[in-house]
């Protein structure tokens, strides 16, 4: 959900992220509702690099509740078990098939 209403709004999570930054540079404290954005924003990172680090280094935020960062925390969980059976699910191969044009490529150096 949160990742849809970002891209409705027109931001993006490095957009988010980037604001969040600027702000604790300033020495701004995070509102609580920024920070778990960008949790959430580093995230939907995560769930396309397969690095969640990021996430959860934000989510030990003290400027979000204990009970949010148990959720946030548990989110993170998820998401990288969901990353990582995609990661599974793609067959390990050394070849590219064209079959439009019957050819097979071997790649060679992985």
């Amino acid at each position: 959900a949160f990742v849809e209403t970002m891209k409705s709004n027109g931001v993006s999570a490095p957009d988010i992220l980037l604001k969040l930054k600027v702000a604790e540079e300033a020495g701004a404290a995070g509102r609580e509702e920024d920070l778990v954005n960008g949790v959430h924003a580093a995230i939907e990172i995560g769930s396309q690099t397969g690095d969640f680090d990021l996430a959860k280094q934000l989510a030990t935020n003290t400027g979000i509740p204990e009970k949010d960062q148990t959720t946030l925390r548990n989110t993170i969980r998820a998401n990288e078990s969901v990353f990582k059976d995609k990661q599974e699910a793609v067959p390990a191969t050394n070849t590219i098939d064209f079959p439009e044009v019957n050819v097979k490529v071997k790649i060679v150096g992985l």
